[in-house]
């Protein structure tokens, strides 16, 4: 049974992301929302076919193969049947009554990005009424420790921003919103989170690249519809 599943801002900014061609995105979107709550789905071409591509004529065969090149899905077998698995799925997807419909193989445990030791299938591991998911739990801790940390002070933080492994401090910060003055930088720093970090120690040198792009692309769309006429960008006349 197909699930609604989240989409994390920064994909749209992974490299092998964007490597994959428009269609691959798309069919590993629509394995998010065939794949249990493990991501593991079957491998099966003709029912995946069915379910995402309904009205297109694709061959997912060279799909599959291209989402494995970038390791975004791994393949395996289990009693003579062939499923898939999702890297990273679980990092991203946190439902408050997980369901597990496929097994889940022991080597695969790290690959989907699962803290669940158990490979053995279950259904609903929460039940309903009042109980409070690990996840919801978690949140309400985090809260209360922003909470906390406002408390504290504005001037209580090391960084003038801090996501993930991005964390500048307030001379890098100025220096960066003043360089990509067509973007909100904040922002766009937020949807870069998940990138960066797998750009490793490299990250200082691979955002400020990245931005520079951006910053470029908006700049070109400001410049070409201040031609149109007729628009507003931040309150400006002759853009949007």
């Amino acid at each position: 049974m197909a699930r609604i599943r989240s989409i994390h801002p920064g994909i749209w900014t992974d490299e092998d992301f964007a490597m994959l061609g428009m269609a691959s995105r798309v069919l590993f979107f629509g394995i998010w929302t065939e794949a249990d709550d493990h991501g593991i789905f079957e491998w099966k071409l003709v029912s995946l076919k069915m379910r995402i591509f309904p009205a297109d004529k694709v061959d997912l065969e060279p799909l599959l193969d291209e989402l494995t090149t970038f390791n975004k899905v791994a393949k395996f077998s289990h009693e003579g049947r062939e499923y898939g698995a999702v890297r990273n799925f679980c990092k991203f997807q946190r439902p408050k009554k997980p369901s597990y419909k496929y097994i889940l193989p022991q080597e695969f445990v790290t690959y989907v990005g699962s803290s669940d030791s158990s490979s053995v299938p279950v259904e609903n591991q929460f039940g309903t009424g009042t109980e409070i998911s690990p996840q919801r739990k978690e949140e309400g801790g985090r809260r209360e420790r922003d909470k906390k940390k406002d408390s504290a002070g504005a001037g209580s933080s090391k960084y003038a921003f801090e996501s993930g492994v991005i964390r500048l401090n307030q001379k890098d910060f100025d220096l960066w919103k003043a360089s990509y003055s067509f973007l909100d930088v904040p922002a766009e720093l937020l949807a870069m989170t998940a990138w960066a970090e797998q750009q490793g120690k490299n990250w200082f040198h691979a955002v400020p690249n990245a931005l520079a792009k951006r910053n470029r692309e908006a700049k070109l769309t400001k410049d070409h519809l201040k031609e149109q006429g007729g628009f507003k960008w931040n309150g400006e006349e002759g853009i949007i």
